[in-house]
């Protein structure tokens, strides 16, 4: 690519400001900007870069420090420019330089440039430290800062030759694929030789942090270069005439003296539904130390066999996916049914049901508490075992027992971003209630069974509003809770701080309490008596990113529409021996135990003697919210009212 010398006025529009090659002022800036850009970089192989050129888009973004100073970079809006290649020449597109005297008469400058998409430009942002903004893949480019000078003279800015070369803090090589069908494709790599058709070994032991640039933000740092800090899990793969390329920082790969096995790179291509691999020999063992003949190098490119050869394997993914995708749409909730043991994986990005909410940055998953309903005590793994997270899921292993789990999301610091109820138990029935009243499960949430006297029919209980279960009771009458894996924290009383959504999920076992008599006795504060009314319901009949159902289920309403009242539920005589009432409705007999309830202290209460079952619905003119309640003597079919501060069990209908 030939070199190209620009001369850019900025000036007021009039006739003869610009000639042919320059572009006209978008400010009343009278700048003039000389420049030359040298050719594009490369890698150094014998396969070809991610462009050998440049193309029509790219831009640089230049920064400057003025001499004896440091970089702009207070407002990175101000004294920058941006430039973008139209296919033909360099063109100055912003000029943010609003007091060119803040440049001096001269000083070095650093310019910057990757990948961005479609219309997108290379942008900053300033908080706690300096970020890059839109990269989309591909290899990074900058200038040599203590290389690159520039001098002002009567408002003339001249740059010099801008050479863009590989960062020397970062040490890349690059990979293509030939023959790839045009999608978004991303590779992973890792340096391993477990065999990955053995479905006993983790698919998340393949989706290593091997020195990876994903797509995103890039740090930097607020002196002269790229911060360190621009690991992620994936390459993003950059097309060029049938070819992808993956950019990767190179890390050299330390085995160990005792390593017994052949080392080999294992290449993943994924399109975010299937995944392939291609296994490349790097050493061998030769009974006392590997021999590396092979090793991935800094400013190189390698080209990898081509897709359409036989060469790449799909995996065949051993994880039951409880999240699929339908129509593009992830089938995410705050729960997921397991009905038998085995391998899962749910997708951990986005909060409940939402869309468009996401958790945050995670950086690992654990499980918070095991329990099998019961007065029986878990050991850790009798459950759920084998939790990780890599590439936007949470994966585990589900064993044979039947009970509950809690797994969470944790970012950097431990903090916890999001919890997720696993429900180890057969598959609920679905009762059809009367008068299209709706359908309901057989059981209440976190249930294993659906049999009169069975304390595994109790369940769990909820805090109105909140998506995060409490043990209930470990026998169908009694003060004692279900046993479980955790020393459970103290209840802690409502305040500004801790009665918030933001406390609740970042606290999924603390209990709020409210033991103020004369408060509206919610666990939300508000500091009077009004409260938040669509903690389960964000809008009339939806479902809220706070709603404990599982994907396709919810919190039924209540009151005289509600479901209950609707399906026209009779009054069946209290069970005295199995503690609870069976109704018939519908030609179905529909067992509902006297589960009890949490109290605002936290503390069980009337368990074989009275159930609340929350609804989604307020009460009016109340902090209350409407539950189905009924003790041995009467009922009040969803009419009834509680305070929002107990724990109550919840049964879902569907959506």
């Amino acid at each position: 690519m030939k070199r190209i010398l620009t001369a850019i006025a900025f000036c007021a529009m009039v006739a003869g400001c610009a000639k042919d090659n320059d572009v006209l002022p978008t400010t009343d800036n009278d700048v003039k900007v000389v420049f030359e850009i040298s050719d594009k970089a490369g890698f150094g192989a014998d396969t070809k870069s991610v462009k050998t050129a440049w193309a029509a888009g790219d831009q640089i973004l230049v920064v400057f420090k003025p001499e004896g100073g440091t970089y702009l970079l207070t407002d990175c809006e101000q004294n920058t420019l941006r430039f973008r290649y139209d296919g033909s020449k360099w063109n100055l597109k912003d000029n943010n330089i609003s007091d060119i005297s803040q440049l001096g008469t001269g000083g070095n400058y650093w310019a910057i440039h990757h990948r961005v998409s479609g219309t997108d430009d290379i942008i900053f942002n300033v908080s706690d430290r300096v970020t890059l903004k839109n990269y989309k893949g591909g290899e990074l480019l900058e200038n040599r800062p203590d290389e690159s000078e520039y001098s002002v003279e009567e408002n003339v800015l001249t740059l010099g030759t801008i050479i863009m070369q590989k960062p020397s803090i970062l040490d890349l090589f690059q990979l293509s694929v030939p023959d790839l069908p045009a999608k978004d494709w991303k590779m992973y790599i890792c340096t391993d030789d477990m065999p990955l058709n053995d479905p006993n070994v983790r698919l998340s032991q393949y989706l290593s942090k091997e020195g990876l640039i994903e797509e995103g933000d890039i740090y930097l740092n607020s002196a002269e270069g790229f911060c360190g800090n621009i690991m992620g899990y994936y390459s993003p793969g950059v097309p060029n005439d049938g070819d992808y390329s993956f950019v990767f920082r190179s890390f050299p790969y330390a085995a160990s003296s005792n390593e017994s096995k052949d080392q080999a790179y294992i290449f993943c291509l994924t399109d975010g539904t299937d995944i392939y691999y291609y296994r490349k020999p790097r050493g061998t063992w030769d009974g006392e130390q590997v021999t590396f003949d092979f090793t991935l190098t800094k400013d190189k490119a390698y080209k990898l066999p081509d897709f359409s050869g036989d060469k790449w394997t799909k995996i065949i993914d051993p994880y039951t996916d409880l999240s699929p995708a339908v129509a593009g749409v992830y089938k995410t909730a705050n729960s997921y049914i397991v009905s038998a043991a085995g391998d899962y994986k749910f997708r951990a990005t986005h909060k409940g049901n939402s869309t468009s909410s996401t958790v945050g940055t995670i950086n690992y998953a654990v499980v918070l508490w095991e329990s099998f309903g019961t007065a029986t005590d878990p050991a850790i793994g009798d459950l759920v075992k084998n939790v990780a997270y890599s590439d936007g899921y949470i994966r585990f292993t589900a064993t044979a027992a039947e009970g509950n789990a809690v797994i969470a999301a944790k970012d950097a610091s431990d903090k916890i971003l999001w919890s997720w109820h696993i429900w180890l138990t057969d598959k609920p029935a679905e009762h059809e209630y009367a008068n299209s009243a709706g359908t309901v499960m057989d059981r209440n949430l976190g249930a294993t069974s659906a049999t009169p006297g069975d304390v595994g029919a109790l369940g769990l209980f909820y805090q109105w509003g909140r998506k995060d279960p409490f043990l209930g009771s470990s026998a169908i009458s009694g003060y004692n809770v279900a046993r479980s894996t955790k020393t459970w924290p103290g209840r802690v009383e409502s305040s500004a701080e801790t009665g918030t959504i933001a406390y609740a999920v970042t606290h999924p076992t603390t209990f709020i309490s409210n033991a103020d008599e004369y408060s509206n006795r919610d666990w939300y504060y508000t500091g009077d008596n009004t409260t938040d009314n669509t903690r389960w319901t964000e809008s009339e009949n939806a479902k809220s990113v706070y709603d404990p159902c599982p994907a396709g289920w919810r919190v039924p309403d209540g009151g005289t529409d509600g479901i209950w009242n609707t399906a026209g539920f009779g009054e069946p005589t209290f069970d005295g021996t199995n503690k609870g009432k069976t109704f018939s409705n519908n030609g179905i007999e529909i067992w509902y135990p006297a589960a009890g309830y949490l109290g605002y202290d936290n503390v069980l209460s009337n368990a074989g003697k009275s159930l609340y079952c929350w609804t989604a619905t307020p009460w009016p003119d109340s902090a209350s919210a409407i539950n189905l309640y009924f003790k041995s003597g009467s009922q009040n079919l969803a009419t009834n009212h509680g305070m929002r501060v107990i724990g109550c069990s919840v049964r879902c209908c569907k959506e």
